[in-house]
């Protein structure tokens, strides 16, 4: 017999002995002649939440003016296309902690216009915010989260490219 014919025979033994072996094993009936009853005990324990405090003279709690809420709303729907833009270097982070376009194959460049300018308008809401309630100077907030932006950027410490 040639090699190929050895591989057809034990392919021929071994179904026979599948079919074999299949038909002399025993048959085990799942039905049951009544339903199975299981007893559970269950517990729930519920609490009340600390009611909200209200606001005294002394604490950290302010409104939120519309336009915060409307520039977090922005901020939130934008973010994963900002995140991909600056992935892809369509938009770099700039040192006065604002977005830049830079033009790239692949992405329209009206739209990253339009997506950095909204970006840009709602971090100028959180860095007119954060100087107002810090006291200090609008343009050292700006400083301040361009470099923490920039070296958020990128991953493993690399530093995104300078905004020219």
């Amino acid at each position: 017999m040639q090699a190929g014919g050895q591989g057809m025979a034990a392919w021929i033994v071994c179904g026979v002995l599948g079919v074999g072996v299949s038909s002399c094993a025993p048959t085990v009936k799942l039905n049951t002649p009544e339903p199975i009853k299981v007893d559970i005990n269950v517990r729930v324990d519920v609490f009340e939440k600390e009611r909200p405090r209200t606001a005294s003279a002394d604490s950290k709690v302010r409104n939120i003016s519309n336009a915060e809420i409307a520039a977090i709303q922005r901020h939130r729907n934008n973010e994963g296309q900002i995140w991909a833009m600056k992935n892809d270097g369509a938009a770099v982070e700039g040192e006065n902690g604002y977005l830049e376009t830079r033009p790239r194959s692949g992405w329209d460049p009206v739209y990253v216009a339009k997506l950095v300018a909204e970006e840009n308008q709602d971090r100028g809401v959180f860095y007119a915010v954060e100087a107002r309630d810090s006291k200090r100077p609008l343009s050292v907030i700006e400083q301040e989260a361009g470099r923490r932006l920039r070296e958020e950027a990128y991953a493993g410490g690399k530093k995104a490219p300078a905004a020219k």
